[in-house]
């Protein structure tokens, strides 16, 4: 009886560990959850201001640009945003 006593109170521990185990990690994921959707939120905003900025071309005291270069500039800027989203994906699959 002192034996499977002293197995219920092991397995017991054993469950207790096991729970605060999880609610740290799921807290952790909590955090880091919230994290990753104000980092999504800022970059909707920087997308959509820079598409914005994209459509209405250069501001009056900028110069106008030549369309190849225009277009090359643009080509840049989509690919770093193409690679902040990659990033950002790899980041949430961890």
């Amino acid at each position: 009886l002192a034996e499977r006593y002293a197995d219920l109170a092991a397995s017991h521990s054993e469950a207790l560990r096991q729970r605060e185990e999880r609610e740290w990690h799921n807290a952790r994921l909590r955090q880091e959850n919230a994290r990753l959707r104000l980092e999504n939120r800022r970059l909707r905003r920087e997308n959509r201001c820079l598409f914005r900025q994209a459509l209405l071309g250069p501001g009056p005291d900028k110069p106008p640009t030549e369309p190849g270069e225009e277009a090359e500039a643009l080509r840049a800027q989509l690919g770093r945003l193409q690679e902040k989203h990659r990033r950002a994906l790899r980041h949430l699959r961890r």
